[in-house]
């Protein structure tokens, strides 16, 4: 059963930021575009089965979000079975607290 991918304005700010970042401020723009890449093809298998990645357990794991793992950066999701969509959430570096962005949804 394939699911749609839907993706929340937060996250595709969150992509063009890291692509910004990485390409014009770290003068890698190889290095962006692979990041991208690799990017969307982790979530495309989401459209298969989105149960594949873990679910982000911390301090709030009844959110059932789950999480992506791209090189240095984690892609936060969650699935609405009702309507077969998976939904992204946002796009967060390695080295932020990630758990900060559920506190905030509480």
């Amino acid at each position: 059963m394939n699911y749609k991918l839907i993706f929340a304005p937060s996250f595709e700010n969150d992509i063009e930021r890291a692509f910004e970042y990485i390409s014009e401020k770290l003068k890698a723009p190889k290095a962006a575009k692979k990041l991208m890449a690799d990017i969307n093809r982790k979530i495309s298998f989401a459209e298969d089965d989105p149960y594949m990645y873990p679910l982000c357990f911390g301090q709030f794991p009844f959110l059932k979000y789950r999480k992506i793992v791209v090189k240095n950066y984690i892609v936060v999701y969650f699935i609405n079975e009702d309507e077969k969509t998976v939904n992204f959430l946002n796009l967060f570096y390695g080295g932020q607290n990630y758990v900060d962005f559920f506190n905030m949804l509480i």
